[in-house]
């Protein structure tokens, strides 16, 4: 469930905390720790993620108080700025309790384990389908299986499985592939063969993403273990990886603005929250769930007016979200400098955790969470279950090896 990013029977009954299923699942795995949590009178350990969240979700807050003092949101749209604040708040209040809570839940190694061991099943299912869908033994449609992947029963001319678009697939190829290369636990096939099938899967069908999700990984790789790797063959891996993704990138003509109108709606959207923080508004914010309001010709690039999607969303009457196409503008820009700040504290004490602790398990976090980053550089949800499952996973190694140490302080007799 983890890659799929639409269902339609969930995202019409929760909207975009719905889209990708496994928000609910998370919700409710979550849900179902609190309670048996509270029956056994046990508390979370206090690592200070709390606290962290807690100012993430009052940054946007007080934002949003100086937006209505100031008058910065444009009240005259169909979507309402006081209905966006509140369900663009609860989704990242959700996103907070959750990680918060299944932190607690993967503080038993079983549990964990029994995850982690779960991906490579995962990896062949969704592979599978692709294939399927790519051989032509499945279609997609209104009224079909794939129908309920697709948005508003799409038909899309690549193949994609379970994803309702390539660039989701190409996620998938690199999140799960690269994750898979660094398991020593599995069978060699599986480490090399079955990613090699994915990233090939995901270029054939020019799934751009999976440039990014990658490059992130093989730059933290890189950077944990620089004292192990010598620096000219980190030059020689970091290079060659550059100048393949660029011959990539440029023969898909995904930088070239005239060819391209994709590039020019994310491309465009991302430097207009740019523009809008350069103008003074990324100090405070503009508060959670209002760059909506503010994507306006005004602070837009000359090039993103060739978009028509783009010139959609600036109509007063647009009923969809406008995006930055990027976690971190989107929060630079609705929760200011300060939201920025603390969710940049929140990732590096994750993956210093996963680091620290080691093993498989605190590669296997360590990976998720960047790769996770390396998706949210093009997207910028509030609730990316991924960066949810490898945030949640790393605050727990820290905890459970906190409960640990303490256990055996207990059987160490006191004088």
């Amino acid at each position: 469930m983890l890659p799929i990013d639409y269902l339609m029977p969930t995202a019409e009954a929760f909207r975009e905390a719905g889209a990708k299923p496994s928000i609910v699942a998370f919700s409710i795995a979550a849900l179902i720790s609190w309670y048996r949590r509270r029956r056994a009178e046990r508390m979370l350990i206090d690592d200070g993620q709390r606290e962290l969240w807690l100012l993430l979700l009052c940054a946007g807050g007080f934002a949003f108080c100086i937006n209505l003092l100031m008058g910065w949101s444009d009240f005259g749209r169909t979507k309402s700025p006081t209905v966006q604040f509140i369900t663009q708040g609860a989704l990242l209040s959700l996103f907070s309790a959750v990680t918060v809570e299944l932190s607690h839940l993967f503080r038993v190694e079983g549990t964990r384990k029994f995850v982690i061991r779960l991906f490579p099943f995962v990896a062949i299912f969704h592979l599978a389908l692709f294939f399927l869908e790519a051989s032509g033994l499945i279609t997609d449609g209104a009224g079909t299986f794939l129908g309920f992947f697709r948005s508003e029963g799409d038909v899309i001319e690549r193949p994609s499985g379970l994803m309702s678009e390539p660039s989701y697939f190409g996620v998938f190829a690199g999140m799960f592939g690269f994750a898979l290369i660094f398991d020593r636990s599995q069978h060699w096939a599986v480490r090399f063969v079955l990613p090699l099938l994915m990233s090939a899967a995901a270029l054939w069908i020019n799934a751009k993403t999976i440039v990014a999700v990658v490059g992130i990984q093989l730059l933290g790789v890189l950077w944990k273990n620089r004292r192990d790797i010598p620096v000219v063959a980190q030059s020689a891996v970091l290079g060659s990886f550059i100048a393949a993704a660029a011959f990539y990138i440029t023969s898909m003509a995904a930088f070239d603005l005239e060819e391209n109108l994709s590039s020019v709606m994310r491309i465009g959207s991302t430097m207009l929250g740019l523009n809008l923080a350069a103008e003074g508004y990324g100090w405070i914010g503009v508060g959670t769930g209002q760059f909506h309001f503010l994507y306006r010709e005004a602070f837009a690039p000359d090039f993103l007016m060739f978009s028509k999607e783009a010139l959609d969303q600036m109509d007063p009457s647009a009923l969809g979200r406008a995006s930055a196409y990027n976690i971190f503008v989107r929060l630079l820009v609705e929760g200011g400098l300060s939201s920025l700040l603390v969710f940049l504290i929140i990732v590096w004490r994750a993956l210093v955790s996963a680091t620290n602790y080691g093993g498989d398990h605190g590669r296997f976090a360590f990976l998720l969470i960047l790769a996770s980053l390396g998706f949210l550089l093009t997207q910028d949800t509030y609730f990316y279950p991924p960066l949810c499952l490898g945030l949640s996973l790393a605050f727990s190694l820290s905890s459970s090896e906190r409960v640990s140490s303490e256990k055996r302080c207990e059987l160490i007799p006191t004088p």
